[in-house]
């Protein structure tokens, strides 16, 4: 009896050890993602400071006005979406043939 009491007392204290180890690198891995974080945050701003002061000067990786604006020299085949939109005209066309 007393033999399954030590064992079972040398198992508790290996988990006990072994937890506490556990949180050990928990604690490590959440201090290394806070500064991850961090980090991040800061080459952001800096990001944008440098991008607000040199977007006349420096290159940019797209330009948001040339994505939205619509140009009929380019769009010449209708987007996906608007293939998948019926168009008036074809509407118009089935409401008079039932």
């Amino acid at each position: 009896m007393s033999s399954d009491n030590n064992h079972l007392r040398v198992q508790y204290e290996a988990l006990l050890k072994e937890n506490k180890q556990l949180k050990g690198v928990v604690e490590k891995l959440e201090k290394e993602n806070h500064d991850l974080k961090r980090s991040v945050y800061e080459l952001s701003l800096n990001n944008i400071g440098s991008s607000s002061s040199s977007a006349e000067t420096g290159p940019s990786v797209f330009n948001a006005n040339d994505l939205l604006a619509k140009n009929s020299a380019t769009e010449t085949t209708p987007s996906y979406l608007e293939s998948l939109t019926p168009n008036m005209d074809d509407d118009d066309q089935q409401a008079s043939n039932p």
